[in-house]
C-alpha cells in the first residue's frame, strides 16, 4: 500500500520523492505551523518553529550534523554553499539566540516585534534559501500564491521600516497574519456557504457593506475606492491618499480600511498601505488625479 500523502494547509506541491525525504516533509510541515502561529500572534513560537524546520531540514540534508549545534548545522552547510556561507552570520546567530532564550526562558509581548523581525528578516528567507540550495525546491512556486504574495508584502514592509530606523516591526507581518485567519474562517465549507446564500438572497451583504463604506467616506481626506489586496474583496477598500508633488505625481496610498474584512493600516503601520496599494494606486493614478483635479482630462483638450 502506497505511503499516504502528507497533510498540508498551504504547500500546493511536496518534493517529487517526498516518499523517501520524511525529514524534509517534516520540515515543511513546521514552516506552515510557524505560519499558523504568526496568523494568531504566537510569533516567539512562531520562530521557534520556523527554527526547527531550519535545523531539521539541514541535519536531513548535510552530511556531519548528525548530534551537533546548530550553530555547527549552520557551518557545516555553509561549507557546501556559497550562497548559505553569504548569508548573515550575525543575523543567524540572532535567530538562533533568540529560540534558546524562548525555550530556556519564556517570552511576553516585549519579545514579539523582536521574533517578527528575525522570522521575516532571517528564518524565512534562510529556508527558502536552503531548500533551494540544497533539495532544489522552490518553496515559492510550492505555496499557495496568496500566502506568497503576503510573505514578500512582509519582507517589503520590513526592508523599508528598518531601513527608515523603525524599531517595533511586529505589525510589518499583519497582512499574512489577516488572511490566514480568513482562510481558516472560510474552510467550514458549509456555514460559509449557508451564510453566503443567506446574504444574497436577502440582501443582508449589500447593506451591510454599504453601510461600512459610507461610514468609511466620512473622511475629509483624498479617499478612493480600491478592491482589498488581503480578501480579494471587489471596491471595498477605502484608501487614503498623499502626495507632495503639485500634479500629485506621486500620489501614494496612507490609509486603508476594507468594508468586507475589515483589515486596516495607517500611519501606525508604516509602508504597510503603501505596498499593499502600490499595484493598484499605480493603475489608477491618472483617473484620481484627474478626478481631483491635478491633471488635465485629455477628453478636454481641445481637438487639434
Amino acid at each position: 500500500m502506497p505511503p499516504t500523502k502528507p497533510t498540508s494547509l498551504f504547500i500546493k506541491r511536496f518534493p517529487a520523492d517526498w516518499e523517501n525525504k520524511p525529514d524534509i516533509v517534516s520540515a515543511l510541515q513546521a514552516y506552515e505551523t510557524s505560519l499558523v502561529l504568526v496568523a494568531y500572534g504566537r510569533f516567539p513560537h512562531a520562530l521557534t518553529n520556523c527554527v526547527s524546520a531550519i535545523e531539521g531540514l539541514l541535519k536531513a540534508v548535510v552530511p556531519n550534523t548528525k548530534g551537533k549545534r546548530l550553530f555547527e548545522v549552520f557551518e557545516e552547510a555553509a561549507k557546501l554553499s556559497s550562497r548559505v556561507d553569504a548569508f548573515s552570520k550575525p543575523g543567524l546567530t540572532e535567530l538562533r539566540v533568540a529560540r534558546n532564550d524562548f525555550i530556556h526562558s519564556g517570552f511576553s509581548p516585549e519579545d514579539d516585534g523582536k521574533a517578527v523581525d528575525l522570522l521575516v528578516g532571517v528564518g524565512f528567507p534562510f529556508f527558502e534559501l536552503c531548500l533551494n540550495e540544497f533539495c532544489s525546491y522552490d518553496i515559492a512556486a510550492s505555496t499557495d500564491g496568496e500566502i506568497v504574495i503576503h510573505l514578500n508584502v512582509a519582507q517589503s514592509v520590513h526592508k523599508m521600516a528598518t531601513s527608515s530606523g523603525i524599531a517595533r516591526l511586529g505589525y510589518c507581518i499583519d497582512s499574512l497574519g489577516h488572511l490566514i485567519r480568513l482562510s481558516f474562517a472560510k474552510r467550514d465549507l458549509s456555514d460559509w456557504a449557508e451564510i453566503a446564500d443567506h446574504d444574497d438572497q436577502t440582501g443582508n451583504k449589500f447593506f451591510r457593506l454599504k453601510e461600512r463604506k459610507d461610514r468609511l467616506d466620512l473622511s475629509e481626506e483624498m479617499t478612493w475606492l480600491f478592491d482589498c489586496p488581503v480578501c480579494g474583496g471587489f471596491e471595498c477598500n477605502m484608501v487614503e491618499l498623499g502626495y507632495t508633488e503639485d500634479d500629485g505625481s506621486d500620489l501614494t496610498a496612507s490609509a486603508m480600511r476594507c468594508a468586507e474584512c475589515d483589515f486596516k493600516a495607517g500611519p501606525t503601520k508604516p509602508f504597510m498601505c503603501e505596498v499593499l496599494m502600490a499595484d493598484q494606486v499605480e493603475a489608477t493614478k491618472d483617473a484620481i488625479r484627474i478626478e481631483y483635479g491635478l491633471l488635465k482630462d485629455p477628453a478636454d483638450e481641445p481637438p487639434q
